[in-house]
């Protein structure tokens, strides 16, 4: 502690300690930087990538599942015609069973 106390009387002690500060957040910062310059360009590329794909799957003659434009009410069939209240009556014997 008395290391301490004479280093605080000494005459420039502010202007060390200032110094080493800067010093010290010079160093952080380029690190963080050149960490994220690392992690901008995996991002970035990880972005070409995925457009690249996306680009690709719209003119490609391949289908793969889940790139179709699937229309809702050929799912259903026959539902499609069924009224709200028929729907709500069949959710909640659905979610009686599940809890039973």
């Amino acid at each position: 502690m008395e290391y301490w106390q004479a280093f605080l009387r000494f005459e420039y002690a502010n202007e060390v300690m200032m110094i080493c500060g800067a010093l010290l957040v010079f160093i952080a910062t380029l690190k963080i930087v050149r960490s994220s310059l690392k992690l901008v360009f995996w991002v970035l590329l990880a972005g070409v990538g995925a457009a690249s794909v996306s680009y690709g799957m719209s003119g490609s003659p391949i289908n793969l599942p889940g790139t179709g434009n699937i229309d809702l009410a050929d799912i259903v069939g026959p539902g499609k015609n069924m009224s709200l209240d028929v729907l709500e009556v069949l959710c909640v014997k659905l979610s009686e069973r599940e809890e039973g």
